[in-house]
């Protein structure tokens, strides 16, 4: 890359204060190339990819006075697409780190699980035998948000809604890049051909990065992409169901020969498998 940042964020993640607690990130200090970045002349932020980590991401940088922060993502519209997704206490407390209004509006379509008893259970008897009491009780001892789950196309309206106007720019692919000579950016370059100059590219477009695979000087697909298939299927699926624990666990799962099959309430009376 051909910037970097140095920044003190104060508190980590397993030290944040309680839900209701205000954090206020210290002083942020920004150089490029060896040169002071103001807000006259702002560090140039282009980041490849507009999924959720792309979208934290910019979000994150978006509130930095000296950045200036571009999302490129290749779909030509977002989509509600994808089922519901875990977000662990030490990922929501970065969020309500990184900004508050957008943690309060996540909550508000939240549905937390963390707080009930979850686990593994034996398939044959259906009896418990490694319950995961440390989700609940460390949540509590280090007062972190409860491990739940939201949609993910929920999080990523939201998300897109808190960015600022032009923030995203749909329909542009990235297929690679070129450091430019003296330490002066990076050049990318788009699929329909057109180039994008920046101070700093993030490469976060997906598990078939063209970004990473340049980087790393590998293929973006296959056997020689370091993303390789790795033999396993999983089945999902959502039902509107009410067991008899439905109040009590946030998720199950079951454990058989060879096999396992697990269990979680989603919000809305549903439950995914």
């Amino acid at each position: 890359m051909s910037a970097f940042l140095e920044a003190s964020r104060g508190p980590s993640a397993a030290t944040a204060p309680a839900p209701l607690a205000r954090t206020r990130a210290s002083p942020v200090s920004l150089r490029a190339a060896g040169k002071e970045v103001s807000e006259a002349k702002k560090l140039r932020v282009v980041i490849a990819g507009g999924g959720v980590g792309g979208l934290v991401t910019a979000k994150s940088l978006s509130k930095l006075p000296n950045v200036e922060v571009t999302v490129l993502e290749q779909a030509g519209a977002f989509a509600r697409f994808g089922g519901p997704i875990q977000m662990a206490s030490n990922a929501l407390s970065t969020i309500r780190a990184i900004d508050e209004p957008l943690f309060g509006e996540l909550m508000k379509r939240f549905t937390f699980t963390g707080n009930r008893k979850n686990g593994l259970v034996d398939a044959l008897r259906t009896e418990w035998y490694c319950p995961f009491d440390a989700m609940k009780s460390s949540a509590q001892a280090f007062q972190l948000p409860y491990t739940g789950v939201v949609d993910r196309p929920d999080l990523q309206e939201i998300l897109l809604d808190s960015l600022p106007e032009g923030t995203v720019q749909n329909g542009k692919k990235v297929a690679g890049y070129e450091k430019l000579p003296d330490f002066q950016g990076v050049k990318i370059s788009l699929e329909d051909g057109e180039t994008v100059e920046a101070d700093v590219l993030l490469g976060a477009d997906g598990i078939w990065s063209a970004t990473r695979a340049q980087m790393w000087n590998e293929e973006k697909k296959g056997p020689n992409s370091g993303c390789s298939y790795s033999g396993y299927i999983v089945f999902a699926g959502e039902t509107v169901y009410q067991p008899e624990d439905y109040f009590e666990v946030g998720y199950k799962v079951y454990m058989g020969p060879k096999q396992y099959f697990v269990t979680s309430d989603v919000g809305r009376g549903r439950i995914q498998w």
